[in-house]
């Protein structure tokens, strides 16, 4: 499965805020959000996300879900990034501390091939895939949290 690297900075209005995606989940609802994916326009549907927090203390990655769409253009005359929506499956809390450290991405030889301080959504080589979602499945076992699971299983 391909996965790519969302970039938030919280200097920026985007997202008004992560709060109500921490709420969502504790209820099991999906918080569901449109996001830039800067001039990537090759991103498929069901892709998988992870939303790096960079900018402010604590800067690592802080959420985590799956595209729902192909991006699309705004028709803004003077907005040339392409946007996507995304499903939003495990959100931490960075104003408590919970993220996947960024210094954690950077030392770590698993994570070598990926430039982790950047100001474009990239795609996450495949081979580092399976080491990432291994740390932050612990890291929101580590936070007492879980992520939804995607698809959403129905009765």
């Amino acid at each position: 499965m391909s996965a790519y690297l969302l970039i938030w900075n919280p200097r920026q209005s985007r997202p008004a805020d992560l709060n109500d995606w921490i709420e969502a989940h504790k209820t099991g609802r999906y918080p569901i959000d449109g996001w830039s994916t800067g001039s990537r326009k090759n991103m498929r549907r069901n892709s998988r996300v992870f939303l790096l927090r960079c900018g402010l203390d604590p800067k690592g990655i802080v959420a985590s879900g799956y595209c729902m769409e192909e991006p699309k253009t705004t028709h803004d005359d003077n907005d040339h990034a392409y946007y996507a929506e995304f499903v939003i499956t495990a959100t931490l809390d960075a104003d408590q501390g919970e993220v996947l450290p960024l210094t954690t991405l950077q030392n770590d030889e698993a994570f070598s091939k990926v430039t982790w301080v950047t100001q474009n959504c990239q795609q996450i080589p495949e081979d580092v895939v399976p080491y990432l979602e291994t740390e932050w499945q612990r890291t929101l076992s580590l936070n007492q949290k879980t992520e939804l699971e995607y698809p959403p299983t129905t009765d």
